[in-house]
């Protein structure tokens, strides 16, 4: 559980990422991020719900702007991805490296 950020904050990043979503799917997301996110990944999302600033992580064979590459896709869903190869790298490998 990450204990630097709130919900707010994590809905926030959501709005900005997703302004499509509806209001309940941002506050879903941000509950299960809060809950859920790899505490290793903490100090890159508090540094990018502050300040808009993309800190890169680095493990195994990936860093999170190497997945924003890969996959055309924000920072947010990147933290996501790189959360779930931290937690199951043969599984996280995977939905990283789909298209």
């Amino acid at each position: 559980m990450l204990q630097k950020i709130t919900a707010d904050q994590l809905v926030q990043l959501f709005r900005r990422e997703y302004p499509n979503w509806a209001e309940t799917a941002w506050s879903t997301y941000a509950l299960q991020l809060k809950n859920n996110l790899d505490e290793r990944l903490e100090d890159a999302i508090v540094s990018y719900a502050a300040d808009g600033t993309e800190v890169d992580f680095y493990q195994g064979e990936f860093t999170v702007m190497e997945i924003r590459r890969l996959r055309r896709c924000g920072y947010l869903e990147a933290l996501m991805l790189m959360d779930e190869y931290l937690k199951n790298p043969v599984k996280g490998r995977m939905r990283i490296m789909r298209r």
